[in-house]
């Protein structure tokens, strides 16, 4: 019952709260003689033939198994998550892609069998498809955008917001660094940390990709694209990031639409702007502090953290809680710590 339990649920790792949860969104029980029967029959084999079904990998969306016949051919049934959204679209689009891929002449694994819901003898949506060999290609990760959407640095390289790398000035550590006390040596790390790696990804990008330099360093780029990067903020609970773009964007509109006769359909009053961006100046920082909160645990933003690393990771969390604790002014303040602490179980609906 253990292995079978181990194929249907998540094994790769823990979460530090919410744990229930997560480990049921992804909890899917299926028929596994039927599924096994399902893949020999994608290549003409019968549930016999087949001398190895193993669990393969879990990601964010999808399990995977691999499925051996005895005569060496190699197979990989993908199940999505109950979480997967949407319904039936999911593994049509992906079955869909990967042929249209394959079409253009790149390797992508052949499908050789897929149920786009789970009304099926194996009773869930499925994929069968050959297994690739080679390096893998990460292609769910791409996407098909117009250029000046695709300009930038990846997001652990870049460090906009802050003036110096937005003007590309040559990092330095503070001429006084050796005189600073330990916080602020490791504040001053932290800085010169993100702004190198800011600046020397913009200058191998001049040496080697003239035109996607270009594309970064143009004014207008980034303002006109914040707006859609953020667009779906409003939906995870962040009204004020999106709002701060529009709020930047109306301000230089006629660089934005490239016609100094442009209006913008947008216009805010002094109070409204003054308010906004203070709002965002603060949600900044708290969402630095927890940045630096995860990081200290060695856990995702969804509190995702290796099995090695759950035990250190919910005995410092307590210990956090402990020092805020003590830290606290007043009876609500601590009240309000214990019933709103990040990373402890709570309802995801409030």
């Amino acid at each position: 019952m253990s292995d079978l339990h181990d194929f249907f649920s998540y094994t790769s790792g823990r979460w530090v709260y919410n744990e229930s949860l997560r480990l049921s969104e992804r909890y899917v029980p299926f028929d596994i003689p039927k599924l096994k029967s399902v893949a020999a029959a994608s290549i003409d084999r019968s549930e016999s033939d087949i001398s190895s079904f193993r669990k393969l990998a879990e990601g964010g969306f999808n399990r995977t198994f691999e499925i051996v016949m005895r005569d060496g051919v190699q197979l990989v049934a993908r199940i999505p998550y109950s979480i997967t959204e949407p319904k039936h679209f999911a593994i049509a689009s992906e079955v869909a892609t990967l042929d249209f891929v394959r079409l253009q002449g790149i390797p992508v694994p052949r499908v050789l069998a897929y149920s786009a819901d789970d009304k099926n003898p194996v009773g869930t949506e499925y994929i069968i498809m050959e297994k690739a060999v080679g390096n893998e290609l990460y292609w769910q990760h791409c996407s098909v955008l117009p250029l000046f959407l695709h300009a930038g640095p990846p997001k652990y390289f870049q460090n906009y917001g802050d003036a110096e790398s937005e003007n590309l000035i040559k990092p330095q550590l503070p001429a006084n660094f050796d005189d600073l006390d330990e916080n602020e040596k490791m504040a001053a790390n932290e800085a010169f940390r993100k702004r190198h790696l800011h600046y020397y990804y913009f200058a191998a990008t001049a040496k080697f990709n003239k035109d996607h330099f270009d594309a970064c360093t143009d004014d207008g780029v980034i303002l006109k694209q914040k707006p859609f990067q953020h667009a779906g903020d409003p939906w995870e609970g962040d009204s004020v990031t999106l709002r701060a773009d529009l709020i930047r964007a109306s301000q230089r509109w006629q660089q934005i639409a490239n016609d100094t006769s442009s209006c913008c359909p947008l216009s805010y009053t002094t109070a409204e702007i003054d308010e906004c961006l203070g709002l965002e100046v603060e949600q900044k920082l708290a969402d630095e502090d927890m940045e630096k909160s995860r990081n200290c645990l060695g856990v995702s933003i969804d509190g995702w953290v290796t099995h090695e690393r759950y035990d250190v990771a919910k005995e410092l969390s307590e210990s956090f809680k402990a020092e805020a604790i003590a830290l606290a002014d007043s009876e609500k303040t601590v009240e309000q710590i214990r019933k709103h602490w990040p990373f402890d179980d709570h309802d995801e609906n409030e």
